[in-house]
């Protein structure tokens, strides 16, 4: 039998974490907006939205009545508010009913109530929940129960990792007082409880209080489907199945043709106008003028007859009486016309004519319109750039965090089985009396923690594959075709990259655009303050080839707005756009920096980490040989596989390391696009997904 060295052995113990990859693993983004609404709301309204039937408001208001917050501690009412909260599925109301009931807090005591809510709570991946359900099962001396409860809440889910260490150090203590079988019962039943994985963001409540998980199920069935992409293929297919993409080449469509369509400002204006119309109208004209004219008109015609017969002898003594009588006979004649005239007026009217307005002097504001027209078709293209540079950059996150997390679930893998053969033979030792029950379930407790890193590294390549499906808009599981990989030798000035990037960058010139643009509205806040001439002129096209044609001039006197203050405002608006564009540049440099030597660093690591496999390799041969000849144990050779399979971890995080400062330095200097020759570059060191092979 070969011999087995103890002090080995033990030492594997230091060599299960797998946490290098832990602080590149992705989180998702929290939102506290729902806190602060809630957190902050006045307490009247907190509750007429929980009134109105509000999840989140109901624990809110339950927690206010809980800790005396704007109203009088009330635990009764708490619990009433925490009930209702929890009936809508919201994990943290669901664990403080839990608690209340199992306390007697606010409520009669009942511990199967407390367990119902505390596994509603522990089901939507709340590990508080487990904990607590792990106690109840202790004080109740069920400990198989417990071991089950305390190992699911060190799984993945809604994870407080305070709750977490306090577990682990349970399960430790448990396990010296529970059998082989008996753990292993446990274990089942926890991942029994684990049906699914959650893919959750989390709402971290303020104080702790509340957590609301808005998840994705990856349910844990096995791939059907799985389409390969090279890089080369999913970029294609995220710029043409985009919807962020697709809305910006609309809008820089837009954004173009309302440029083309002011190129005419300025020219005259020409309309054709049509009038047809009918009329009715009836007025009452005074005649009083007219029968005052026409009795003066007759009296001085008879006078005038009367003097022709007086100068041709007739007595005037004869013709007096004579005039008289005349004159009043034209009085009498006059008076029988009415003192007014009653008119109607009808017609129908048809008038075309065509007329026009020509814009002679604006004070710059017709020039100044085209320009801002100009300048926003150019920022829209400038956004459209940065859009692609965005989608991009997240393709490049995503694809190769899929390939970084399959070489992660390798590794764990591995690392699973060569902890799962430590434990082997340790049971061997322990049968055969080298070492006590206590020390063998040391190895226990490491093939566990093994174990629990590798299902949370499948829960992780299932997240990062599914987030990436999502994005090329595939229903199919999407399987990455291009490796990670490493150029080992640079190919990028630092010197050129800080000189260049401000002429490249989309970013910075959507800033100088937006200095140009608050340029022009500085002219036409100052063409506002001056005169305005228009050309106008009309020309009726009918029989009296009627026309008018004139110049018009107008100047504000008063409008009730300080133009003088709207110059001002946009000059400072104009100058703070210059100062965001300097600020930006200098942020950007500071970017292009400490990403260039990111990039340097992981290069760099990347030759020493090969430089270690090698040594790891040799000495994996030289332990194997050793074993074979009887000069050495399996502990030494598995030491060594796990040796590898870590390297193999580094390696690959190493890798995503480069990839991601490679694509940080080329977002910032606005040559992201070029990412795909760098791949293809002669001098890439591609990570191939490595599965070590089996030891003795």
């Amino acid at each position: 039998m070969k011999k087995l060295a103890l002090s080995s052995l033990f030492g594997v113990l230091s060599v299960v974490a797998m946490s290098a990859h832990a602080e590149l693993i992705s989180q998702q983004p929290s939102s506290q907006s729902t806190v602060a609404q809630y957190a902050t709301m006045p307490i009247n309204q907190l509750a007429k939205t929980a009134q109105a039937g509000q999840a989140p408001a109901q624990f809110f208001l339950a927690e206010r009545y809980k800790r005396g917050q704007g109203v009088a501690k009330d635990m009764g009412q708490a619990f009433a508010w925490f009930k209702k909260s929890a009936d809508q599925g919201i994990p943290a109301a669901q664990l403080n009913v839990g608690q209340m009931y199992a306390s007697g807090n606010g409520v009669k005591k009942n511990i199967d109530a407390a367990k119902q809510y505390l596994m509603k709570a522990a089901k939507l991946g709340d590990n508080r929940a487990s904990y607590n359900l792990a106690v109840l099962e202790e004080r109740a001396k069920n400990y198989v129960g417990a071991y089950q409860w305390y190992e699911l809440s060190t799984r993945d889910g809604m994870l407080d990792y305070r709750v977490k260490d306090m577990s682990e150090k349970k399960i430790v203590k448990l396990a010296a007082n529970l059998s082989q079988n008996d753990m292993r019962l446990a274990r089942e039943r926890a991942a029994k409880k684990l049906f699914f994985a959650l893919s959750c963001s989390p709402l971290s409540f303020l104080s702790g209080s509340i957590r609301l998980a808005s998840c994705t199920f990856i349910f844990a069935s096995p791939t059907l489907h799985a389409t390969p992409y090279t890089f080369e293929q999913a970029e294609q297919r995220v710029f043409d199945a985009s919807y962020t993409l697709q809305s910006q080449r609309a809008m820089q469509q837009a954004a173009d043709l309302e440029a083309e369509a002011i190129k005419g400002l300025g020219l005259p204006r020409v309309n054709i106008n049509a009038r047809a119309y009918a009329f009715h109208a009836e007025t009452d004209v005074p005649l009083d003028q007219f029968k005052q004219g026409i009795e003066d008109q007759l009296s001085q015609r008879v006078s005038d007859r009367i003097s022709e017969l007086e100068n041709a002898g007739v007595p005037s003594s004869a013709l007096d009486g004579v005039q008289s009588g005349i004159n009043n006979i034209i009085q009498d004649g006059v008076n029988q016309f009415p003192n007014y005239a009653h008119l109607e007026l009808e017609d129908e009217v048809f008038r075309p004519t065509v007329s026009f307005s020509m814009p002679i002097y604006t004070g710059g504001l017709t020039s100044s319109a085209k320009e801002i027209a100009k300048i926003r078709a150019n920022s829209s293209s400038f956004n459209q750039q940065q859009t692609e540079d965005a989608q991009r950059f997240q393709l490049i996150t995503l694809y190769f965090d899929v390939q970084l997390q399959q070489q992660l679930l390798a590794s764990s893998r591995n690392n699973l089985d060569a902890i799962q053969r430590h434990l082997d033979n340790a049971l061997k030792l322990e049968q055969q009396g080298f070492i006590s029950r206590g020390q063998r379930m040391q190895f226990e407790v490491a093939r566990n923690n093994a174990d629990r890193l590798y299902q949370s590294a499948q829960r992780q390549l299932q997240a990062s594959q599914y987030q990436l499906q999502n994005l090329l808009h595939n229903m199919d599981t999407v399987e990455p075709s291009t490796p990670l990989f490493v150029n080992e030798k640079s190919s990028l000035n630092l010197n050129e990259l800080m000189e260049s990037y401000a002429g490249n960058s989309p970013l910075i010139q959507k800033l100088q655009n937006d200095t140009a643009l608050a340029q022009q509205k500085v002219k036409v806040q100052q063409a506002a303050q001056k005169p305005k001439v228009f050309g106008f002129g009309e020309y009726a096209l009918s029989d009296e080839e009627n026309w008018i044609v004139g110049v018009m001039a107008s100047y504000n006197l008063f409008s009730g707005i300080d133009k003088r203050k709207q110059v001002q405002a946009a000059q400072l608006q104009s100058q703070a756009a210059q100062l965001l564009t300097e600020q930006s540049k200098v942020e950007l440099a500071n970017v292009i920096y400490s990403s260039y030597q990111s990039m340097l660093g992981a290069q760099r690591s990347h030759q020493l980490l090969k430089d270690n496999m090698r040594a790891a390799e040799e000495n994996l041969r030289i332990q194997t040989l050793s074993f074979r000849e009887d000069m050495g144990t399996a502990t030494d050779v598995i030491d060594a596989e796990n040796n590898i399979n870590a390297l193999h971890a580094e390696i690959a995080t190493n890798a995503y390391k480069y990839v991601m400062s490679l694509a940080t330095l080329l977002q910032s200097h606005g040559s992201l696009d070029q990412f795909q020759n760098f791949i293809h570059a002669p001098d890439s060191d591609k990570i191939v997904t490595t599965v070590a092979g089996g030891t003795p």
